[in-house]
């Protein structure tokens, strides 16, 4: 089946709208803006990170400014040597592992700026599993 392309839908007609759609959608979610407006956003600037690497046994394998508990199966807690003082961070994980059906991450604030519980829930299982991951922490100064 061929698919003809008629003259509203070619590739410049088809960018054109693609771009006026992402610029209209950037002002109704944050108003007008320029590169001005957006370099002097203060949260932007110098952001406050710790990172690392977790075992699957909670010993850490890379990163400094944390330790980790090993709670129980599959739970981990991250907690901050030095607690972010401006905001709580956003912490994101990454589950670091070759299986088909990686175990689901849960990442939850424990004690804003100072830590995070983590833990990974196997569907296949239908458990809490052991599992090596990787975190990046962002918070404001």
């Amino acid at each position: 089946m061929a698919l003809s392309l008629g003259p509203d839908t070619q590739k410049g007609a088809l960018v054109n709208r693609t771009v006026i759609s992402g610029v209209a959608l950037a002002l109704a979610l944050f108003g007008p803006v320029s590169a001005q407006t957006l370099r002097g956003v203060p949260g932007l600037q110098n952001p406050e990170v710790i990172a690392g690497e977790v075992a699957a046994n909670g010993a850490i394998v890379k990163g400094t400014g944390f330790i980790v508990r090993y709670l129980n199966q599959g739970r981990y807690e991250v907690l901050f040597r030095t607690p972010f003082e401006a905001s709580c961070p956003v912490m994101t994980v990454t589950v670091a592992s070759n299986f088909p059906a990686p175990p689901i991450a849960q990442v939850n604030p424990h004690l804003c700026g100072r830590s995070y519980r983590v833990s990974f829930w196997s569907p296949t299982a239908k458990s809490f599993a052991d599992q090596a991951f990787d975190f990046v922490a962002v918070a404001t100064q």
